[in-house]
């Protein structure tokens, strides 16, 4: 080759990388510059980690900087692995080096070739060390979080004293009285207690008057505009739970206002000084724990309303909820003490360890008890459980039928089994680990009744839109499925799909009380969107579900199309039943088919590997599941050939009926028995098929007619034509004829042959035909006769011997031997027939 003719190639190959190389450098300039600073970020956190002081905070701060590094290495090596492959193409545009032997290349290609190997060197090099680093950022985020649960562990199991040691109540009463003698401080030190003046606590008093008289009158406006109504008799869930929450509000925040008002005030007394700071802090966490006690009790009250069943958010009896309101109420008291108490012994008041061990597991011992005191199965009466009885209620000798077993007692089941955990937890010592079990368990059952009462106002929701008659849900439903086919997928898929999202939400609610920080829940989050690489094989639930979101949308819009095409456009075409047919099944295998490669591509699947795989399962499928195969290539020539249509007249084999359904695999006939009969579609080629309604729906009838060879056969003739011209379903053209197909000595061999347009009816014509016929014969005393070869030979004994009756009836009588003779005729005539 001429220096002349590969000048040109030359010039491209240098214009491409030209092209290519300042794109990289322009893509990521400062590499090395980049990659020190993530060295060294690294360096620095791994000092940091060593140290093994680090906080929340610090660790949260740490997993921060290090997705960073991660987040900005996989971006530089994507666009040096992008600016790589350019480089590939360029150097596969060049071709590979001559042989040995060969022609040396003009030196502009040698230079060049170089150029291109110590790109390819660079850019190769910042993709390794772009995923060295990523490697080094991930394991040290590994350690981290390893290192942050080692520590969370050592925390929680650790040992204070335990209450029942008698050395522990020695130093406790000492530790109580410093203690109130610190509480009491403010009060005896009366030099600088007190207002800055008579107008400072007239302002706070007034303050305080001003909000709760707001308050009071929002109470009245609420309860009013959304409380309850005595005329609502069978109120939703919906509007149970906001009446709930309004009552919540209205008869909770009025005493809580009050409590923080009070509380105010007395801070002002107390004013900001040294002698009250043990005082302050008491204060706050008691006008805290009074407020919480209100609003929980309002809840109670709200939720269970044991005066007026109807608005009641659990289907308990009327006993059931009396007795649980009263010791929840009762719980929420103590509750709230051991709330105060564990408040004010979590560090901020200067407390000694004696006295702070023997205050939380006094509190520990006390909420346990109080929860386990409204666990007992009787207190949990449902009215569901009544409806068997008699009288609706029960009786001392006819008691409430025990509920059903299900979630709710192994639930209870194992909430008492925590709570037996935290009391002997608290009492020997491992009281962050009662705690931490107390605040899990108040949290999860605060969420698991929020979780309830959503999901039974979504289902609510769900079952108003699938049974509302009128209105504009009916018209959304019915414009969605026409049809109400897909109703109970609907329901099933809303209900699940309402289930995960307020399970996640719940999930995402108690992760801080699981020790879960916001950066801990992303990376979860990140990691199962993302996936995770199994082998060769990344698993990724985000691109999952997107296929099978694709997939779903593209059989939603296939059926749509479909619907429309059968309402706007296929019913106004003048074409037959089966072409509509063929065409919608038609559009339905494409939209499948696009719907599939939507979603394998979604997925991310490489369809080289796919095609490998077949290839692999060709020599496998072509044997088991030839069968398969050759049914649904035969499905495909029905659908296009069209032989046999939806809604012909067909018989194959010993089925007769019409064809109802041609599927990918088989073809449904339904005989005129009301019964299915499912044909391969393999057989329907290959097999020899009857269709009575291939072309048209033209049909002949044919009604044989022997009449005695004695008859007038024209008269028959014309009585025949006259009545197929009397029916209105037998066409005019072709007229109908009658045929004189033969005779004999006995019979007239005659056959009436008409036409009818709708072979659908042919049972039926025929059958009112025959009607007419015997009807008119009769009337014409043309008599029917059986056909020679139809007699058997009692039969013909039984003719003889009536010829022989009617023959002697017809002859005088001239004495008694005559007569007896005609009588001993027949009486032979039939022991001969007998015999026969």
């Amino acid at each position: 080759m001429t220096f002349r003719a590969l000048f040109p190639r030359l010039f491209l190959l240098l214009a491409l990388v030209c092209a290519a190389l300042p794109a990289a450098a322009q893509t990521n300039p400062d590499f090395d510059k980049q990659s020190a600073g993530w060295q060294d970020t690294i360096k620095r956190l791994y000092v940091q980690l060593s140290a093994q002081n680090l906080s929340d905070d610090g660790y949260n701060a740490l997993r921060i900087q290090l997705a960073a590094v991660v987040d900005q290495a996989q971006a530089a090596s994507a666009a040096a692995n992008d600016t790589l492959g350019k480089i590939k193409q360029v150097s596969d545009a060049l071709g590979p080096p001559p042989a040995e032997g060969a022609p040396p290349e003009s030196p502009d290609v040698v230079k060049q070739r170089q150029e291109l190997a110590d790109a390819l060197a660079k850019f190769d090099g910042q993709v390794r060390q772009a995923e060295a680093v990523k490697t080094q950022a991930n394991l040290l985020q590994q350690t981290a979080d390893a290192a942050r649960v080692d520590r969370f562990r050592r925390d929680l199991l650790t040992v204070a004293p335990a209450a029942f040691d008698p050395q522990l109540w020695g130093s406790v009463p000492d530790q109580a009285t410093y203690l109130a003698t610190r509480l009491l401080l403010p009060f005896q030190d009366q030099a600088g207690a007190g207002w800055d003046g008579v107008g400072e606590m007239a302002r706070r008093i007034l303050f305080a008057g001003i909000v709760l008289g707001l308050g009071w009158l929002a109470r009245r406006w609420l309860l009013r505009r959304f409380g309850r109504r005595l005329t609502e008799t069978v109120p939703s869930l919906r509007r149970r739970a906001a009446a709930a929450l309004v009552y919540t509000i209205a008869h909770g925040v009025l005493p809580a206002m009050m409590t923080l008002a009070v509380a105010v005030i007395c801070a002002g007394w107390l004013g900001d000084r040294p002698a009250s700071y043990v005082a302050m802090i008491t204060l706050g966490v008691l006008a805290w724990g009074i407020v919480a006690y209100f609003l929980a009790s309002a809840a109670i009250s709200a939720a269970l309303t044991p005066d007026d069943p109807a608005w009641r958010l659990i289907d308990l009896t009327d006993a059931s909820a009396r007795t649980l309101c009263h010791r929840l109420r009762l719980g929420a008291a103590i509750w709230a003490v051991a709330g105060v108490t564990l408040a004010m012994a979590d560090g901020r008041i200067l407390m000694q360890s004696e006295l702070r061990a023997v205050l939380v597991a006094a509190s520990l011992a006390a909420g346990a008890l109080a929860l386990l005191a409204l666990l007992p199965g009787s207190l949990w009466g449902y009215r569901a459980d009544l409806k068997a009885l008699p009288e609706g209620e029960p009786t001392d000798d006819q008691p409430a039928p025990a509920r059903p077993a299900g979630r709710w007692p192994r639930l209870r089941l194992v909430t008492a089994l925590l709570a037996v955990v935290v009391l002997v937890a608290g009492l020997i010592g491992y009281q962050k680990l009662a705690l931490y079990i107390t605040y899990l368990l108040v949290t999860s059952m605060g969420i698991g009744a929020a979780f309830l009462v959503l999901r039974g106002m979504v289902h609510e929701a769900i079952g108003r839109f699938l049974t509302q008659p009128v209105g504009p849900m009916a018209r959304v439903r019915h414009s969605l499925f026409p049809a109400d086919r897909g109703l109970w997928v609907f329901e099933t898929g809303a209900a699940l799909c309402t289930d995960i999202v307020l399970g996640l939400a719940a999930l995402l609610v108690l992760a801080p009380v699981l020790g879960l920080s916001t950066s801990d829940i992303s990376a979860i989050g990140t990691t199962i969107l993302e996936g995770a690489k199994v082998g060769g094989v990344r698993i990724a639930p985000l691109d999952i579900l997107g296929a099978i979101v694709a997939f779903t949308v593209g059989i939603t819009a296939t059926r749509f199309l479909q619907r429309r095409l059968d309402a706007r456009f296929l019913e106004k075409l003048q074409i037959d039943r089966g072409l509509k047919n063929s065409i919608r099944t038609g559009i339905g295998y494409l939209g499948v088919l696009i719907a599939a490669l939507l979603g394998v591509g979604v997925l991310g699947l490489d369809l080289s590997n796919l095609a490998l795989i077949a290839g692999a399962l060709s020599v496998g499928i072509g044997f088991g599941l030839q069968n398969i195969v050759q049914n649904f290539v035969a499905g495909l020539i029905l659908l296009v050939e069209r032989p046999v249509k939806v809604g012909d007249w067909v018989v194959i084999g010993g089925a007769e009926g019409v064809v109802r359904r041609i599927s990918v695999r088989a073809t449904e006939i339904q005989t005129f028995q009301r019964s299915s009969v499912i044909v391969p579609n393999g057989n329907l080629i290959s097999s020899q098929v009857v269709n009575w309604t291939h072309k048209d729906k033209n049909g002949r009838v044919d009604i044989p007619v022997d009449i005695a060879a004695s008859a007038d056969v024209e008269q028959a003739r014309d009585i025949l034509l006259q009545i197929a011209k009397a029916d209105s379903r037998v066409s005019a053209f072709p007229a109908p004829v009658v045929a004189f197909k033969g005779f004999s000595t006995t019979t007239l061999d005659l056959e009436l042959r008409c036409h009818i347009s709708d072979v659908d009816n042919f049972a039926g014509v025929g059958t009112d035909l025959r009607f007419a016929i015997w009807k008119a014969f009769r009337e014409a005393k043309i008599a029917f006769q059986p056909a020679a070869s139809d007699i058997s030979l009692p039969q013909a004994v039984q003719v003889l011997a009536t010829a022989v009756r009617e023959r002697d009836g017809a002859v005088a009588k001239p004495g008694a031997d005559r007569s007896e003779a005609a009588r001993e005729v027949p009486r032979e005539a039939e022991e001969s027939s007998n015999a026969a």
